[in-house]
């Protein structure tokens, strides 16, 4: 499930997701990229979360189902980017659904964390997404806060890049490509 590929290959592979992740990015349908003008950090981090999504599978979600559920809770950096490109942007077949969730996260398959969840309720919302098939992305959180979440985003000199929890992930049965792995700044396992 989690196996990663070696030499040639691997390079080939991770040449082919970099150049997707950068024309998702550069090219992709997200309405408010400007061609002029460089993307925000928060378009830069909603191409990135999306392009994650694309290389990410859950056992319990059916592929018939039409839509992929994405919950924002406190002020993810790139919160306004999703919630503008819900029922736009697809996954594979699916249409993102993005909307803000306060408690209720049953029928989300990603939580997007923001910057002014405090320590006591991000730890509740790990325990309440443990062993559930959700993908939670740490999306602006403060310095030592998300190493728990399956992704955490990070800015470092002018570039997203992002850290995985494998043992979460194989723990909430999310699958994240090996590909995906590759180009991950951290992989814990």
């Amino acid at each position: 499930m989690f196996k990663q590929g070696s030499g040639f290959w691997r390079g080939r592979s991770c040449l082919w997701l970099a150049r997707g992740l950068l024309s998702v990015v550069l090219c992709g349908p997200f309405p408010l990229l400007d061609a002029a003008a460089a993307p925000s950090e928060g378009e830069l981090r909603a191409a990135v979360i999306v392009a994650i999504m694309r290389f990410t599978s859950w056992d319990t979600v059916s592929p018939e189902k039409p839509v992929l559920d994405v919950c924002l809770l406190g002020k993810p950096v790139s919160g306004e980017v999703l919630l503008a490109i819900s029922g736009e942007q697809k996954v594979a077949t699916r249409t993102l659904n993005v909307r803000s969730a306060q408690t209720d996260l049953d029928q989300c398959q990603a939580l997007v964390i923001g910057e002014d969840v405090d320590d006591d309720e991000y730890e509740q919302l790990i325990a309440q997404t443990n062993g559930q098939s959700i993908l939670t992305v740490c999306d602006g959180c403060r310095r030592g806060l998300g190493e728990d979440a399956i992704i955490q985003l990070r800015l470092r000199q002018q570039r997203v890049s992002f850290e995985v929890n494998l043992a979460r992930a194989r723990n909430n049965n999310v699958a994240l490509d090996a590909q995906l792995l590759e180009l991950a700044s951290l992989v814990r396992r």
